[in-house]
């Protein structure tokens, strides 16, 4: 957080200290979350990669692009690389809710 500038008697700003305060939460959580969509779009990049170098391995999906099925734990994830050049990664529904959630 910044260091406050102390002011001359009389030049005071107007504060609002509950505005304050809420605005400098706000402001940390949106400089948190853009580090994390940096490393986000690097890990993506990555996965990216990693699918164009095992393309003729991986099945297609019903609209023709190379799909993956990852697994965390006991919960299916369908790993889709699509003809825009772009990964995307989706939790597989049960039966009862279609194929993909």
């Amino acid at each position: 957080m910044a260091k406050k500038q102390t002011e001359l008697p009389g030049t005071e700003r107007p504060s609002i200290p509950q505005i304050d305060d809420r605005a400098a939460a706000y402001r940390d959580m949106r400089d948190k979350r853009m580090i994390l969509q940096t490393k986000e779009s690097e890990a993506k990049e990555l996965l990216l990669e990693a699918m164009r170098e095992h393309e003729e391995e991986l099945e297609e999906n019903d609209d023709g692009n190379p799909t993956y099925v990852y697994w965390d734990g006991d919960t299916p994830f369908a790993v889709v690389h699509n003809q825009r050049e772009s990964v995307s990664v989706r939790k597989i529904a049960s039966p009862a809710e279609g194929e993909l959630g």
